[in-house]
């Protein structure tokens, strides 16, 4: 019967039907299994069936020298370049996706996949068991657009390519990666230049940059009713931000946790609640985005 459900998922050949099946079985089974335990086999569980996504990531990790040999490994590999490039592109549903498949940078231990949906949803302002349906809706909208982006990247190659000349058919192909056939040497002095470069961008950016990061009140947010000391925040109830409505933040303040994970609080430099403090789980994904800002200086 395993191999009967690997052969529908493989047969629809159009990037509609290719990026169906990714958004509706396989990112949801690698979401439920988590990326770790893909292979995992015992008596109620055998190894996780993603063919799509096992062909790109196999596809990718031929584009690199230095890749992971196991099936979990290359797909996580391939995963993590993909939103990567994804969150160019879409910062908010890369980082939502991304919550859902790997443990915060922060994170003492890897999260298990019940533990990184719970903390999903309470990024997204959807923690309340009254909000189950809209968060569900949402990771499902979330997972067809990252699916549509992944079958975009590989436009440029049919979902199943004719068979070679061997007979044996082709992977996939990410084109965002495409493999160096320079001698080393020159790789080398490309990879200078482009450090270089980057440096000089970084200076540039420091300079000139104008396009903060904006948090955005999410429907379901989290009333800033106190500072952790249990003093009053000096928020302006008469003007409280509407929902939907974008801030930018002065700095975060960080209350890490028993688990290794934090809470982030940041300091509105926004009009009119300018100086005024709030969880950043009040704003969508505010959680991730807060992890950018710089820490506030709490001295005196």
């Amino acid at each position: 019967m395993a191999n009967e459900d690997t052969t529908a998922d493989t047969t629809s050949d159009t990037p509609a039907a290719v990026a169906r099946s990714i958004a509706t079985q396989e990112l949801p089974r690698l979401r439920q299994r988590g990326l770790r335990d893909l292979d995992l086999k015992d008596s109620r569980r055998s190894p996780v069936s993603c063919p799509h996504i096992e062909r790109m990531a196999t596809a990718f990790a031929e584009e690199h020298d230095e890749s992971p040999s196991s099936r979990p490994a290359r797909i996580a590999f391939f995963l993590d370049h993909a939103l990567a490039d994804y969150e160019k592109q879409d910062a908010s549903s890369a980082i939502f996706v991304r919550s859902l498949f790997f443990s915060p940078t922060d994170a003492a231990v890897p999260l298990s996949p019940g533990n990184l949906l719970d903390l999903a949803r309470e990024q997204s302002g959807l923690s309340d068991p009254v909000d189950t349906g809209r968060f569900d809706r949402l990771r499902r909208k979330e997972f067809v657009n990252f699916a549509s982006f992944l079958t975009e990247e590989t436009k440029g190659e049919t979902p199943q390519e004719m068979p070679s000349d061997s007979g044996e058919r082709k992977p996939y192909k990410f084109r965002r990666k495409p493999k160096t056939l320079l001698p080393r040497y020159v790789s080398v002095a490309i990879s200078t230049a482009i450090v270089v470069l980057a440096i000089g961008s970084y200076l540039v950016y420091q300079m000139l940059k104008d396009d903060p990061i904006l948090f955005k009140l999410a429907e379901k947010n989290l009333d800033p009713y106190q500072w952790p000391d249990r003093s009053a925040l000096p928020y302006d109830i008469d003007h409280r931000p509407e929902v939907g409505q974008y801030v930018e933040a002065q700095c975060k303040y960080t209350i890490k946790q028993p688990d290794g994970t934090a809470i982030y609080w940041i300091k509105i430099k926004t009009q009119p609640w300018a100086g005024s403090w709030a969880p950043a789980a009040s704003f969508e994904h505010g959680t991730e985005l807060a992890k950018h800002e710089p820490e506030c200086d709490m001295k005196g």
